[in-house]
């Protein structure tokens, strides 16, 4: 696949980088697929529509090895299997599995829909409060953890989880006010 990747790109200096780029990543971000997909071939085409995305918007790729990149890398990757995901649940493909064991079908529903009201909300905030409550919740990092990750400061992250708490409480109320109406 990685071949069909670089053919996407122009200059051997972006090619050479694709591949650094791919070999560092492709593992790392092929696991956070199968966290949000929980599927081991949905999770692969995550990955290479992901790998589309980034060959076709290289221009935003900086250091390789920066927080900022595999950052943004996580972003793209966790998009698209969100996306994956909520398609197959409009298409009737909810897996049950995924969301956990529950004694009728009804809790089943409600937990779906509280999810996706609550996801629904998040992509609505600003990326920097999408990604650092993705990386605490979604990924169950350490306040700690989530802070080398972000390359900031635990007093910091702390503040920022704060503030990203606050903003997605307002989406959640606004959200509720319009459907009260």
């Amino acid at each position: 696949m990685l071949y069909f990747y670089l053919a996407m790109l122009e200059t051997q200096e972006d090619k050479d980088k694709m591949a650094v780029l791919y070999e560092m990543y492709r593992e790392y971000l092929l696991n956070v697929a199968r966290k949000v997909l929980h599927n081991d071939s949905d999770a692969e085409d995550a990955l290479h529509q992901a790998f589309l995305r980034i060959a076709n918007n290289f221009t935003n790729i900086g250091d390789v090895s920066s927080h900022q990149t595999r950052n943004y890398l996580v972003i793209i990757v966790t998009g698209i299997a969100l996306n994956v995901q909520n398609k197959r649940r409009r298409e009737g493909e909810l897996f049950f599995e995924d969301i956990g064991e529950a004694e009728d079908d009804l809790v089943i529903e409600d937990q779906v829909l509280k999810y996706e009201t609550l996801w629904d909300a998040v992509e609505q905030l600003q990326p920097m409060q999408e990604e650092i409550l993705y990386l605490r919740y979604f990924e169950g990092l350490s306040v700690k953890e989530v802070a080398k990750r972000m390359n900031l400061s635990e007093s910091a992250t702390k503040k920022r989880l704060e503030r990203a708490r606050h903003a997605l409480r307002k989406v959640l109320s606004e959200e509720q006010e319009e459907n009260d109406c």
